[in-house]
């Protein structure tokens, strides 16, 4: 294996050049450990004082760091500055891409509000697409049978137009629609597919076909300009009993993610984009699998960040020196990410959790407004997260981040935003 690295490192050399530089914190001055510098052939990491060598055809250069904004460029020859980021984040819905009275308001709010990162689906549970692509398998599912008729790219440059990070959440095993014409690499329960309890079917995380076929779409996702791929669903379903046609205890479905999250590294890198998973709130608190194949301590080297459901009203059984979690929702989120800082050894840097904003329904059925978002914020601000992330499965964030009336009339314009295919 030596001789056959030694080989390629020198062909490599025939034909590149060897750029060497520093990433820099571009208000500090510091320069930034463990940034990633990716050129057309090659990927390296900055040393501890943000130093790096790389091999590259040309001087065109992309950079990213945990805490920063990604960013491409041509190449100088000295420094290349990163500018800090902390994401504050609404999810927007694939009903809410399609509607643009929706989308214009979640807008507004991002324009006049703290607001500056949008989390957009572009894969639901049940399988479907939200822009229409060329994936071969997809199409022959119908899984763009619901696809919005905009340009991706154009969409994402419209919104980048308004100054957001942005965000693609994509569902990976609750897969409604491969597992259903697919039944063969579904999720099986007794010999018939398994359904959950919102009635839909997963398929098998520990079936190649289907990482593969996830994988080959987050790379068009990617390719559309989107600045992190979020991970949801990337994982086990929480059931007992079922069967996989595969080997499954805590250990081998821990395996499966990785191997998972491994592939998706490997195969985004050259679009220089973040990663992220979706996890359970109850990840932070053990380093048990909790079912599902997520312990975070051995996944977290796979991803840039992490972003646990710290919803008050999902800790049903509370949490360690709290019963009633409702009752104060700063210390929900405080002491999570505390506990995981504590057992899997993650730096808080590397949390964007995801925070309540909407109604109890666990416990006795209690209003969530601003002051209970506000008191999840705080909790993120003052622990230095990577950012935080507002669920709102209705898109409906008015309450949430009021801004004046006579503001309205600077609100987004309605224009023709984006190209049809």
């Amino acid at each position: 294996m030596k001789w056959l690295l030694f080989i390629f490192v020198f062909s490599i050399s025939l034909f590149a050049d060897i750029y060497s530089g520093r990433v820099i914190n571009v208000l500090s001055g510091k320069g930034i450990a463990y940034a990633k510098v990716t050129s057309k052939i090659n990927s390296v990491k900055t040393d501890k004082r943000g130093y790096f060598k790389i091999y590259s055809p040309d001087n065109y250069l992309s950079v990213r760091a945990k805490g920063y904004k990604r960013r491409s460029t041509y190449f100088n020859g000295t420094n290349i500055e990163l500018l800090p980021f902390r994401t504050k984040a609404l999810y927007v819905s694939m009903n809410a891409v399609k509607n643009r009275k929706k989308l214009r308001t979640i807008l507004n709010i991002a324009a006049r509000t703290r607001i500056n990162t949008l989390v957009v689906d572009v894969k639901i549970a049940k399988g479907y697409l939200t822009f229409r692509g060329h994936n071969g398998l997809a199409r022959s599912i119908g899984a763009y049978r619901y696809s919005s008729r905009v340009n991706p790219k154009q969409f994402v440059k419209f919104l980048k137009s308004h100054g957001v990070y942005l965000i693609a959440r994509y569902p990976v095993f609750k897969d409604d629609l491969l597992a259903r014409k697919r039944p063969g690499l579904a999720v099986k329960k007794g010999g018939k597919v398994f359904r959950d309890r919102d009635k839909l079917r997963w398929v098998n995380p520990y079936n190649s076909f289907v990482q593969n076929y996830n994988i080959n779409l987050v790379k068009e996702i990617a390719s559309y300009g989107f600045d992190e791929i979020q991970f949801d669903y990337i994982r086990f379903p929480a059931h007992n009993h079922l069967r996989y046609n595969h080997k499954s205890n805590q250990n081998e479905r821990v395996k499966a993610i990785q191997k998972f999250l491994r592939k998706a590294k490997y195969s985004l890198t050259p679009y220089n984009v973040f990663t992220s998973i979706d996890t359970f709130g109850a990840s932070c608190w053990t380093t048990k699998d909790v079912g599902i194949g997520h312990n975070l301590k051995r996944l977290k080297k796979y991803v840039d960040y992490i972003s646990p459901m710290l919803y008050p009203s999902c800790f049903t059984y509370g949490i360690p020196g709290l019963r009633h979690p409702l009752n104060n929702n700063y210390k929900v989120i405080s002491d999570s990410i505390k506990s995981s800082m504590r057992k899997h050894k993650i730096s808080p840097k590397q949390f964007k959790p995801w925070l309540q904003a909407f109604n109890d329904y666990a416990f006795d059925r209690r209003r969530y407004g601003q002051k209970q978002l506000n008191d999840q914020i705080r909790a993120c601000d003052h622990l230095g997260t990577s950012g935080w992330l507002v669920w709102n499965a209705s898109c409906n964030y008015k309450k949430y981040f009021p801004y004046k009336k006579h503001h309205e009339k600077r609100r987004v314009k309605r224009r023709k935003h984006h190209k049809k295919k």
